[in-house]
């Protein structure tokens, strides 16, 4: 008996542990209040130097419409956006689109997404996009729910 217990134990500690986690969330405000809205993708680690953009995100970014263009214009520029604690948001979002700071206790000024945003879109990036910042900070375009 004690072997089939160290057994189903062993087996649901393999199964927790080869699960998928759970999404990464993020306080987002969509205009009205401020929510906790789950990530469509992770990072998958590659690393940008300062000022680089790329147009990664979430699979599902072709299908952002023009969410991501309502989350820029609720975007307060004289706002501090940031991560690591639940005072405020760290970026915006409308639909399923979020614009937002990502990493350890980062923060952006709301005229820093916007430029971000701006330098993304210049990039050609049509959907998601991230340009990191000199401190290692991302700011990110992608895609959210729970917004």
């Amino acid at each position: 008996m004690y072997s089939s217990i160290k057994i189903v134990s062993l087996l649901s500690f393999l199964a927790l542990g080869l699960a998928s986690p759970a999404p990464d969330s993020i306080r987002l405000d969509n205009g009205q209040e401020t929510k906790n809205a789950a990530l469509a993708s992770r990072d998958r680690g590659d690393a940008l130097e300062a000022r680089d953009v790329d147009c990664k995100g979430s699979a599902f970014c072709e299908r952002l419409g023009g969410s991501c263009d309502d989350a820029f214009r609720q975007i307060q520029p004289n706002n501090v956006y940031r991560t690591g604690d639940n005072k405020g948001a760290s970026g915006t979002c409308s639909g399923t689109c979020g614009v937002f700071v990502s990493g350890g206790h980062c923060e952006a000024t709301g005229s820093q997404l916007q430029t971000s945003y701006k330098n993304i879109r210049n990039k050609g990036c049509k959907h998601c996009g991230r340009e990191t910042m000199s401190n290692g900070c991302m700011i990110k375009i992608d895609r959210v729910t729970g917004c």
